[in-house]
């Protein structure tokens, strides 16, 4: 690894050379830095504008979706709730024992040989 100061002299400056010639194009003269054209910019911009027109639309959506579904919701108890109420009364109903009760009760009937007894008004 005994290298000459000559030689090594010589290696940076391919590389300065290297850093040079990349820098460097033969058509156009020196590489020009990367910017943005207006146009570019403008473009850039206005997609800017429609993705995030589009997320805000759906965030609105999202919320109105949630809102209903927690309406549904509600809703939905409320009618289990009364399903199984009405097929309770559906099995009270099919009970002669209650049929007899709501008989006696509501319109007053009574059973063959039994004497009404009504309260006085």
């Amino acid at each position: 690894m005994n290298r000459s100061p000559s030689k090594e002299g010589h290696g940076s400056a391919q590389k300065k050379n290297a850093h040079i010639k990349k820098a460097y194009n033969k058509k156009t003269g020196p590489r020009k830095r990367f910017g943005i054209k207006p146009v570019s910019l403008a473009v850039l911009l206005l997609a800017l504008g429609v993705v995030g027109t589009s997320l805000w639309n759906l965030w609105q959506l999202q919320r109105q979706v949630e809102g209903r579904l927690s309406y549904l919701r509600t809703e939905k108890a409320a009618l289990v709730q009364k399903q199984e109420q009405l097929q309770q009364e559906i099995r009270w109903l099919n009970d002669p024992a209650y049929v007899e009760q709501l008989a006696r009760t509501q319109l007053g009937l009574v059973r063959r040989g039994e004497i009404p007894i009504s309260p006085k008004k």
